[in-house]
């Protein structure tokens, strides 16, 4: 019989095939940012954040990085009934402001020769995660218990990492788009119950749909950018119509503006 530490299983997630369960561990791309990010969970880990990856190992040689598995049910879009619950927005919003506020002293201690997979922002206020949305968390009983994928992550502001979250988790888009889920009025209304839940004061909350189209903007270019420079990921990325995707819901958030901005107030 095959011992359960051997036995390898790829995970789901926009590496197809670069991403495997090993035991308890998960084996993922070694990049040159893998070091900074391991230094960041393990002050998360010290801060008492156990919702999120536990550094195991990097190799070089291999090519690879090991961190521990986060037990719960995944989920892509469509979203299931779980994921798309109040209880897991609610849960969502709490979590990345446990992590957010975590984050600072990891902030205050930095040299500045990290390397970052992302531009660093300053003056920074916290460790932005840059990517939270419900493909990046686990859920166990509706409930948001752990957040993956950290590779992103880089000094920033709050907002910047609210606004996106907000997009995603509402969420924020036209009624066309091929993963949206409920109306207009239900998705202000999810939007207005994150920015409660994150505790978020109404000074903050102007900034969401400014920064949301920004935000959005900065992704379009990215995408473009890297499949430019030969990136096979984003080359992907651009066949599948991701930029349009979001160049739509740019416009759709600026024709609602008004509309948005005062249902999160």
């Amino acid at each position: 019989m095959e011992n359960n530490h051997t036995i390898k299983t790829q995970l789901p997630g926009g590496r197809e095939g670069k991403i495997f369960k090993i035991g308890n561990l998960v084996s993922r791309p070694l990049n040159p940012w893998t070091p900074t990010i391991h230094a960041y969970l393990n002050h998360l880990h010290q801060q008492g954040i156990d919702f999120v990856p536990k550094p195991h190992s990097i190799d070089p040689q291999a090519g690879v990085e090991q961190v521990s598995f986060v037990e719960g049910e995944v989920c892509n879009y469509p979203l299931n009934a779980a994921f798309a619950s109040e209880t897991a927005l609610i849960s969502a919003a709490k979590l990345l402001r446990k992590l957010h506020d975590a984050s600072i002293g990891f902030l205050n201690q930095l040299t500045g020769d990290e390397i970052w997979m992302l531009p660093k922002y300053e003056p920074a206020e916290i460790i932005c995660y840059a990517d939270y949305a419900p493909y990046n968390v686990v859920v166990k009983n509706q409930h948001v218990v752990g957040i993956i994928d950290f590779d992103t992550c880089h000094p920033n502001s709050r907002i910047w990492d609210i606004a996106y979250a907000i997009y995603r988790w509402a969420p924020i888009s036209r009624p066309d788009a091929d993963d949206i889920f409920g109306t207009s009025e239900q998705h202000i209304s999810r939007a207005k119950i994150f920015c409660n839940a994150y505790q978020m004061d109404a000074a903050l909350r102007r900034h969401v749909v400014p920064i949301m189209i920004k935000r959005l903007q900065k992704m379009v270019d990215y995408i473009t950018a890297e499949a430019a420079n030969g990136n096979q990921d984003f080359i992907a990325n651009m066949r599948d119509g991701h930029h349009i995707h979001y160049l739509k819901d740019i416009d759709y958030i600026k024709a609602n503006a008004k509309t948005i901005a005062n249902g999160l107030l």
